[in-house]
């Protein structure tokens, strides 16, 4: 059982800029959690602060569900969060990388509301009280979250994430994917997923269970080039995924380096389908099973109308580079070659 199967409340805490909405969700895709942006409860329509005491009992109301990720700071109630919680997290990022986020969201999303923002209450050109706050959070409010966090250590699970690559590191903890090397016993469950109309419209293979079996058991079974995983999420078989390297592609041979690998992947499962699933499934296959093969490039070539594809493949941190023919199993397609340098991986 995963070390954080019992982890039903998270508090993330941290400066504004330092990542708190987006590492919220992320999580809250991973766990399956409730998501509650605070800044979505405080503010008031036309950025109009509310009474101390409604913003708390609303403040204290979501802390007492039962399970949820709550992102935000709200300083004065920081404590009673802790006391709910079963994991905090303190994103610790230095200020001048939380300056430059803040900047930059005002530009891309001015006149806009942010996903994380309350209704009413669009993106506008930071304040000097905003920049004031944010300059000067290491030294009012850092000592505060570091004091409680001391003070709760020994009853809480705590995590503080000073820079990326901590942050990678701590969301592929929270990752609970498993990738079951495929086996024989595996295909009629495969053979069954391929009919499966979602799956069947873009991942096109023989009807026929001789020629199907015989194909995945020589080539995906005992090929040491080729890696194939059945995906499990809450031991809980949900779809396919796997690797190949450049030299089971002649066409690609001469393209790439070596240690070019591809890659592709179904869901199978109805209930884990446009709900950010894929995205993180791969993160997880490229970091656990293909990096430590110290890899040069990943590509892959979904169908040029799969854009729901194309879009997981981008969150990952796949780039488009050009329109190919690929074959799909069963007969030349049209599709966009994406490519993915190892270092970034988002």
């Amino acid at each position: 059982m995963s070390w954080h199967k019992n982890i039903k409340k998270i508090a993330i805490v941290g400066n504004a800029g330092s990542g708190k909405s987006t590492l919220g969700l992320e999580l809250s895709k991973i766990l399956g959690l409730p998501l509650y942006h605070l800044d979505q409860y405080f503010w008031l329509p036309g950025w109009q602060e509310p009474e101390r005491e409604e913003f708390e009992k609303i403040h204290n109301e979501l802390c007492n569900k039962d399970k949820w990720v709550i992102e935000g700071m709200a300083i004065r109630f920081f404590e009673y969060r802790i006391q709910k919680a079963d994991c905090v997290i303190f994103l610790d990022i230095p200020t001048f990388r939380c300056l430059y986020r803040i900047l930059k969201r005002a530009f891309v999303y001015y006149g806009k509301e942010y996903f994380s923002s309350a209704k009413g209450c669009p993106e506008r050109g930071p304040s000097w009280k905003f920049l004031k706050f944010i300059w000067n959070f290491n030294k009012e409010r850092k000592p505060i979250i570091e004091a409680l966090l001391q003070q709760y250590k020994d009853t809480k699970k705590i995590f503080i994430v000073k820079n990326e690559t901590e942050l990678k590191e701590l969301i592929k903890k929270f990752m609970n994917f498993i990738f079951k090397p495929l086996k024989e016993t595996d295909l009629p469950l495969l053979f069954a997923w391929l009919s499966v109309p979602h799956v069947a419209a873009w991942w096109r293979e023989s009807r026929d269970w001789q020629t199907f079996a015989e194909k995945y058991k020589t080539k995906f079974i005992q090929d040491k080039t080729v890696g194939a995983f059945v995906v499990n999420h809450e031991a809980k078989p949900i779809g396919y995924i796997q690797w190949a390297t450049i030299e089971n592609d002649p066409i690609r041979t001469e393209q790439y380096p070596e240690r070019t690998f591809g890659i592709d992947v179904f869901i199978a499962d109805i209930n884990y389908i446009g709900k950010g699933y894929g995205p993180l499934l791969m993160k997880q296959f490229i970091i656990e099973k293909i990096m430590p093969q110290k890899p040069n490039k990943i590509i892959t070539d979904p169908e040029i109308t799969n854009v729901q594809a194309i879009r997981a493949y981008e969150k990952v941190g796949f780039k488009k580079t050009k329109i190919v023919q690929a074959t799909d199993g069963t007969k030349l397609v049209t599709a966009q070659l994406m490519e993915l340098e190892p270092h970034e991986i988002t």
